[in-house]
């Protein structure tokens, strides 16, 4: 069973906040571990085919190299200064995808519907799958903080 089929199984309301969260926008923040082990924070285009998250860049961008050198992330869903009060991270790993592999297509399709008109034909360069090992939900409720995560113990 992959990471995302457990996270929808193990934690519904959690996994069904992520995905919202991360479709709201096809733009969010990703930090990414440097060659010098320093973390790099940028922005980064994901979408989701089926039941996985992917994550696009630039072939020869920093983020790009530091995922094919060290595939750990954390990616937080873009708050949008909307006043939203949720937060929606995920931490884990990701793997690149073959140029020839078939997903890069509906990447692309997903990827040009969700951007801006004058954007929609931006070529993709490299595709990551998201495997998810930790999400995390932080809810603001009358001053409070409520946080959900998973796994939810053990990490």
């Amino acid at each position: 069973m992959d990471r995302w089929t457990e996270l929808f199984r193990d934690a519904p309301d959690l996994a069904a906040q992520a995905r919202a969260r991360l479709t709201a926008g096809v733009r969010h923040v990703v930090a990414t571990r440097t060659l010098i082990g320093s973390p790099r924070v940028s922005g980064a285009d994901v979408v989701w085919v089926g039941g996985a998250l992917y994550l696009t860049a630039p072939a020869s961008s920093g983020k790009a190299a530091d995922l094919r050198r060290d595939g750990r992330f954390q990616l937080h869903a873009n708050p949008g200064g909307t006043g939203d009060r949720e937060d929606v991270t995920i931490s884990g790993t990701a793997r690149e995808l073959a140029a020839d592999h078939p997903v890069r297509e509906e990447v692309a399709a997903g990827l040009a519907s969700a951007r801006a008109p004058e954007q929609a034909s931006a070529p993709i360069a490299t595709v990551f799958l998201l495997e998810p090992a930790r999400a995390e939900l932080v809810r603001r409720s009358d001053g409070a903080l409520q946080v959900e995560s998973w796994p939810t113990a053990g990490v």
